[in-house]
């Protein structure tokens, strides 16, 4: 078959899960990014809170993601930098114009 099977469209706001599902959908061959380069999050996931004496708040990470494809504060880059602006349909014209091409 021609053309993109799985095309993934990011904007500025994506962040955690959706960085997850962004690390799944760009584990599929030929898959494309389009958009907007996303957010960035740690590789730690689980923090414990303990307030010093000082009243200070004391943070530690208790897990850690391994073996992580996407390093830790790395963001997506788009393989298509889009602008997001606009209303849906004005979106989904851009992303149709791409894939078209592609």
């Amino acid at each position: 078959r021609d053309g993109v099977e799985v095309a993934l469209v990011t904007d500025r706001a994506c962040a955690s899960a959706c960085l997850d599902f962004a690390d799944s959908v760009m584990l599929v061959p030929g898959a494309i990014h389009l958009g907007e380069t996303t957010s960035a999050d740690s590789v730690y996931m689980v923090g414990s809170d303990s307030v010093l004496p000082s009243g200070n708040l004391l943070t530690m990470p208790i897990k850690v993601w391994r073996n992580r494809r996407r390093g830790n504060n790395e963001p997506y880059i788009p393989d298509v930098p889009l602008q997001l602006d606009g209303d849906e349909e004005e979106i989904r014209k851009k992303v149709r114009q791409v894939l078209e091409r592609t």
